[in-house]
């Protein structure tokens, strides 16, 4: 794992820069100087807007991580039309979902016109973006097929998050209304295209554009592209409809009674979308380097698939799954043992958000234990299985946020949230066994997570006045006793490896 690893840990330290500037964005800045309902507002096209883009992509960034070795001529950087062809397929869907939005948009209005009218009125918003992010999905699949990850890592993490920085703080001064922030924050998503766009000819990828399949290739991905599309589908409306459906659904009386809403209640439902955001967007910080070594690793998962070379799926399966399981507890720790902290930092009607946090830290934590089951399973010859799983999770989230939102409000959402990715993991890490006899776990990682559950009890004892000197010192003990301790034991070789290379050896030189 010497490349992904390489690969891996610079996009991990680019999540993490991008982190930062996320935590003062939602921390920070947005909660104090946006009203919420149009930091909900915000929030909520921006989840509409990726839900489509992933939708209309039609499963073409995973054909293409499958496919590309089977294309790629390295002579000449061409992939023998094979992304020429993935994007005929995902223009033609955006076109045709686009033709949706606007000929059924009273549908949309009629399910927000009540807890989020101002949803309404934005709405065309949404449009551009999701248009735009579509085939920023396909660029971003071609940058890791070449393992080149970290480009769109750095344009997604960082960049459009410095934007946002920029506006929020122009929005503050008073140099923007709402209504420019709104098509400035367009402009951001469209200036990320043209970056990787601009990145692809400097580096001389973008060859092979006339180039066509054959026509028994052109079968062959178009399956494939149909059932992950289907999956897809799935997956994506699992990950956001908490967030659409907190929009639509939540009324919570203690919202009612303790937060800034206007005499008429309006756009309540915006409002409770910024509570559902702010710990949405603390606990995504867990999966940034899940995603970072999803990204490195896929390629050589669907290489090793291609040769048939089992052993070293299995080694893949087992060190990415040993590795997340540290960089997840380690993350978990961190960010449940300052939660008082931060809601310290926080305007006081967003108190909701500790449990909310609570539930959905619970939920990735579990994601990223699960290590990379959906990469291995996407990539094996059983990959339609992962279309019916994904299908089932949907309904499962469905049904679990109405029921959980009916009887505990946000905090409802959340709670669905862990139970889908509780379910839909053990299944897949279920099939993986059955099918091709692939267990990754070991004694290690039962291990790391008892030692999560002291750090984490040990750490709620320790509180200053100060807020921010808490979470600092928490941060730095955790830190040092967790690693120390990982280090010393040997919970996970890869990482041990990992920090003689690039700490201690080079603090020896």
């Amino acid at each position: 794992m010497g490349e992904i690893a390489k690969h891996g840990s610079r996009n991990v330290i680019l999540m993490y820069v991008g982190a930062l500037i996320g935590f003062a964005n939602t921390i920070l800045l947005y909660p104090k100087i946006l009203p919420k309902e149009e930091y909900g507002l915000i929030s909520l096209v921006l989840s509409m807007a990726i839900l489509l883009a992933a939708i209309s992509s039609f499963g073409t960034p995973n054909a293409l991580i499958r496919y590309f070795p089977h294309f790629r001529n390295n002579d000449n950087n061409a992939n023998g039309g094979l992304v020429r062809f993935l994007l005929v397929i995902s223009g033609g869907a955006t076109l045709l979902i686009l033709l949706l939005l606007v000929f059924f948009k009273g549908y949309v209005f009629q399910a927000y016109e009540k807890n989020a009218p101002l949803l309404v009125d934005y709405y065309y918003y949404i449009l551009p973006i999701f248009f735009v992010q579509v085939f920023i999905n396909l660029l971003t699949s071609y940058l890791n097929a070449i393992k080149r990850s970290y480009i769109q890592v750095f344009q997604k993490e960082v960049l459009i998050r410095i934007g946002q920085t920029v506006l929020i703080v122009l929005y503050h001064f008073e140099y923007i209304n709402l209504e420019l922030f709104m098509v400035l924050f367009v402009c951001l998503f469209l200036l990320s295209l043209v970056f990787l766009v601009g990145y692809l000819i400097f580096a001389g990828e973008l060859h092979g554009f006339n180039e066509r399949l054959d026509q028994k290739a052109k079968k062959e991905v178009w399956q494939f592209s149909i059932y992950t599309f289907l999956s897809g589908i799935a997956r994506q409306i699992s990950f956001k409809i908490d967030s659409l459906m907190v929009g639509a659904l939540v009324v919570s009386a203690v919202m009612v009674g303790a937060l800034s809403f206007s005499d008429t209640l309006n756009n309540r439902g915006l409002e409770a979308v910024s509570i559902y955001a702010v710990a949405l967007n603390m606990s995504s910080m867990l999966e940034m380097p899940f995603r970072a070594l999803n990204q490195s690793l896929a390629p050589s998962i669907a290489q090793a698939w291609a040769v048939k070379n089992m052993e070293k799926v299995f080694e893949l399966y087992r060190k990415s799954t040993e590795t997340m399981v540290v960089i997840g507890v380690y993350i978990a720790v961190g960010i449940w043992a300052c939660v008082d902290q931060v809601l310290e930092i926080l305007p006081d009607n967003y108190a909701e958000v500790k449990y909310v946090l609570g539930w959905l830290l619970l939920g990735k934590l579990l994601n990223v234990v699960a290590g990379s089951n959906g990469v291995v399973m996407m990539n094996s010859p059983k990959y339609k299985v992962l279309t019916y799983l994904s299908f089932v999770g949907l309904v499962l989230t469905v049904v679990s946020n109405y029921v959980f939102m009916h009887f505990f409000q946000i905090e409802g959402a959340a709670m669905a949230t862990f139970v889908t990715y509780f379910i839909i993991n053990t299944v897949v890490w279920f099939l993986i066994a059955k099918f091709y006899g692939l267990q990754p776990f070991t004694l290690r990682n039962l291990l790391t997570i008892l030692l999560g559950v002291v750090i984490v009890m040990l750490a709620g004892s320790i509180v200053i006045s100060n807020a921010w000197i808490t979470i600092v010192l928490k941060a730095g003990l955790i830190t040092v006793v967790f690693w120390g301790i990982v280090y010393i034991t040997n919970l996970s070789p890869e990482v041990k490896k990992l920090i003689d290379d690039k700490v201690i050896n080079r603090f020896k030189r």
